[in-house]
């Protein structure tokens, strides 16, 4: 069973964003359990169909005028 520290790394790690003794003692984790492995997997394929999705299209520099 994945915990909650182990579910923030593997997002963490998914988005590339955790590095050096941190990092090395996760993908240890990683490469013996694979319910941690699916997991990655999942957000890296939820983190890239999200970095395409429509919905991630720049506002026009008018409309942020009036929301910000």
């Amino acid at each position: 069973m994945i915990d909650e520290r182990q579910e923030e790394l593997a997002t963490l790690y998914a988005l590339d964003l955790i590095e050096g003794e941190e990092r090395f003692a996760f993908e240890r984790d990683l490469s013996a359990d694979d319910q941690l492995q699916r997991l990655v997997l999942e957000l890296r394929n939820s983190a890239s169909s999200r970095s395409t999705s429509p919905l991630m299209v720049r506002a026009r520099p008018k409309i942020t005028l009036r929301v910000v």
